[in-house]
Order: structure tokens, then C-alpha cells, then sequence
């Protein structure tokens, strides 16, 4: 599949390094432009009509939201590129959005692209990006996360998550709701999604909610939640698991 594309970046290094990294690992893209500027990437945008951007996140004194919001339909898919010291980097990582992590090699942009290929060919029409732009502005317990299931994604509310249950490859979510989901993650990936300060990892198969926490049963080692469902608390997480606790109640 031929591709064209932009690299919006305004490290003139960084961005010649992408483009000599794209002819070199993914030949089939054709970089059209680099823009340096947010006018100067809105302007070659419009003009040219690339199949997908790769946009840097922080372009002083504009960010590449800035960019995207200059556009009432955005017709392009887009790549982010990202640190995670970049504000948005959370939102990004819940959103299923295509990004890149800084410092990158072949092998992640192979990836990255790979991902979007295929998000082209199956003509997905989520809206990722408006969810990306919803989550930008919201507190992380107020996020939606886009959780992998196997038809797809699971769009959930973190605060709506009561806990995470490993069963080998999949995991069971369940939610404060009764409409539990199975997810074709690792349990490892999605304590990655959601905030720290919100949620602990009780024991190797269980990651719990803290604010649904109301009871610890010391002679049994086990965590008790608010509709009555337990998660196992190992012994080696017991100190870090009230140390998390009083965290959470104090933030």
C-alpha cells in the first residue's frame, strides 16, 4: 500500500532524521513536505491532501492539537510523536491513536505503520481522534480509555473500572456496572493505561480500583470491593498496597 505523507516537526535534526528513517524502512511512503510551523503545516495540509501526518506534539508557542483544531473535518490519519515528559502523552497512550515514542527506531516506525495500513484497509470510522481530544481536556479518572476486545475496542470511563483479572492470554474487566468485558491485552499493558494514583496491582493476576475499596480481610489476605467482589492481596504487595491507599485518599 503507497502512502503519502507531512512531517510536522520543528527540530529541523529530528525531522531530516525521520524522513531519511521513512525512505529507508518504509519506502512505500512518500514524504511530501516537512513543515516546521503550524501555519506552514495547515497551509501544505490543505494544498497537498496527505494520506496521514506525522505530528510532533509540542511546535512553540503552538501544540499539534492547535493544528488539528484548525480543521472542522479532518479527512488525514495522523501519527503522533510523543515523549513522556509531553503533557499529552497519558490521553495518547488511552486514546488507541497511533504514536511514537521518542527517541524511536526502525523497527517502532515499522510498526506504527503497519498499525495504520491497517486501520486504513479495514476503514475503521471511529473517532479516535475526537476521543483523543476529549481526554486531553479531562482529569485522568474522568478518561476514556479504548481497551482492545476482539471485535475491536471497548470504550470505557476509568472510573467506571472496578478491577482487572488475569485468565491466562485474556482478561476479564469488570466494571462497577455488571457489564464486565474481556480484553486481548496483558494485564501488564493495562495497568499501563490507567492512572497510577487510582489503581494498584494487588497480586501477579489482579489490578483493583482503589476508590471501590472498603474492606481488608487480614486473616484471609484479601481485598474487598463495593459490590461485594474480592481480589487476593499477596503478601509481598502488603505494605506498598496501604502505602497506595493513603496516597490515593490524600490526592
Amino acid at each position: 500500500m503507497k502512502l503519502t505523507s507531512l512531517i510536522i516537526e520543528d527540530d529541523a535534526m529530528q525531522a531530516a532524521s525521520l524522513k531519511k528513517m521513512v525512505e529507508t524502512a518504509c519506502p512505500e511512503i512518500t514524504v511530501l513536505d516537512i513543515c516546521f510551523t503550524i501555519p506552514q503545516a495547515e497551509a501544505a495540509i490543505r494544498k497537498m491532501k496527505p494520506q496521514f501526518i506525522f505530528l510532533d506534539i509540542m511546535m512553540e508557542p503552538f501544540t499539534g492539537f492547535d493544528l488539528l483544531n484548525r480543521f472542522v473535518e479532518i479527512d488525514f490519519e495522523v501519527i503522533f510523536t510523543t515523549t513522556y515528559q509531553d503533557f499529552a502523552y497519558k490521553a495518547i497512550k488511552v486514546s488507541a491513536v497511533d504514536f511514537l515514542l521518542k527517541p524511536f527506531g526502525e523497527e517502532e516506525l515499522k510498526l506504527s505503520v503497519k498499525k495504520l495500513k491497517e486501520k486504513i484497509a479495514s476503514k475503521q470510522t471511529m473517532d479516535y481522534l475526537g476521543l483523543l481530544m476529549q481526554n486531553i481536556q479531562k482529569k485522568p479518572e474522568a478518561m476514556q480509555l479504548a481497551i482492545p476486545v476482539l471485535t475491536g475496542y471497548r470504550f470505557v470511563e476509568v472510573s467506571q473500572i472496578l478491577c482487572v483479572e488475569s485468565s491466562g492470554k485474556f482478561n476479564q474487566v469488570f466494571l462497577i456496572n455488571g457489564d464486565d468485558f474481556i480484553s486481548t491485552i496483558t494485564l501488564a499493558e493495562i495497568e499501563k493505561l490507567v492512572p497510577d494514583i487510582m489503581f494498584f496491582r494487588s497480586a501477579k493476576n489482579f489490578i483493583v480500583n482503589l476508590s471501590y475499596v472498603i474492606e481488608y480481610l487480614k486473616n484471609q489476605e484479601k481485598i474487598i470491593l463495593k459490590n461485594g467482589k474480592s481480589a487476593p492481596l499477596s503478601r509481598l504487595k502488603k505494605n506498598s498496597f496501604f502505602t497506595a491507599i493513603n496516597r490515593f485518599q490524600n490526592s
